[in-house]
């Protein structure tokens, strides 16, 4: 642990995160791997629960503000573990991802500029008469960013697509059926209808 804290210290991190296959004592909060890290405010958390929090964070909306509160409030790798079951316990409104496809290829298709977030914003809530702030909007953006890398891009406010939305469409499914596990499916293809 001390050698956590001295690199954090180091580059004046605001965390510190630690992660193994497994710790001895991991499901007992009187351990000294869950004492020393409650005590030191180091998150310890084990392999298969990091790969899960990965796989959860597209599904469940997982931005860096609540991520932030899993290195605020969670320490002991047995209290990171419930961090992230209920996180996958919770229900969130799917969001339009493919809405978002169509509207960004229909305006770059008929405007010269490209289209930005406050329009796509503007256009979105109009068509399904909701109120996505441009925050939720741009988080949106980056997750089919990085869901499809090339084919969805977002730089400051502009953002674009790179090929037909049937297209992009396809290569998310494809990446569904293809690249994640069979746990996480379900979540994937509720959210990608």
């Amino acid at each position: 642990m001390s050698g956590l804290k001295r690199h954090q210290a180091d580059y004046n991190a605001n965390y510190a995160l630690e992660v193994a296959i497994g710790y001895q004592g991991e499901d007992d909060a009187n351990s000294a791997i869950s004492k020393e890290a409650v005590q030191q405010k180091v998150t310890i958390i084990r392999a298969k629960d990091l790969i899960r929090l990965l796989f959860l964070a597209t599904p469940k909306q997982l931005g860096l503000n609540k991520l932030r509160n899993l290195f605020d409030t969670c320490y002991a790798p047995m209290d990171v573990k419930k961090w992230i079951d209920d996180l996958q316990g919770e229900t969130v409104e799917n969001p339009p991802y493919y809405e978002i496809i169509d509207l960004i290829y229909k305006l770059q298709s008929t405007d010269n500029e490209p289209p930005n977030i406050s329009v796509i914003r503007h256009e979105l809530n109009s068509q399904l008469n909701k109120s996505f702030s441009t925050a939720e909007i741009t988080s949106f953006v980056q997750i089919l960013s990085a869901l499809v890398p090339g084919s969805v891009s977002i730089e400051g406010t502009n953002v674009g697509v790179q090929n037909k939305p049937d297209t992009i469409k396809s290569r998310i499914a494809h990446l569904i059926n293809t690249d994640i596990p069979a746990e996480a499916k379900a979540l994937y293809s509720d959210i990608f209808k």
